[in-house]
């Protein structure tokens, strides 16, 4: 498989904004951890409000990463008699794998 440099972007793009996302979980977790440790401290309040900010978050964080594999799969898939070369899928042309 020949990639152009559009391929070579959009893998680039992905790879970043993976990293971005799972690089936020993980910064996200060890505040939610900060935060409860606040509580058991006994500032509750601060904890509370720290622990709540970061699950949201690490939620969004979370997301990020399903709507950057939900858009990759299509053009994961082998070629098969059902999906022909260069069907459309959700407004895009995708390109079909070659199983070799």
């Amino acid at each position: 498989m020949k990639l152009g440099s559009t391929d070579i972007k959009r893998n680039l793009l992905r790879q970043a904004t993976l990293i971005a996302a799972h690089l936020g979980r993980g910064v996200a977790l060890l505040f939610i951890v900060f935060g409860m440790c606040q509580v058991i401290a006994g500032k509750l309040g601060t904890g509370l409000w720290i622990a709540f900010i970061d699950w949201f978050l690490e939620t969004a964080a979370r997301a990020e990463v399903r709507r950057r594999e939900t858009l990759d799969w299509p053009t994961r898939s082998l070629k098969s008699p059902v999906m022909p070369n260069g069907q459309i899928v959700n407004g895009r042309k995708t390109e079909v794998l070659e199983s070799e």
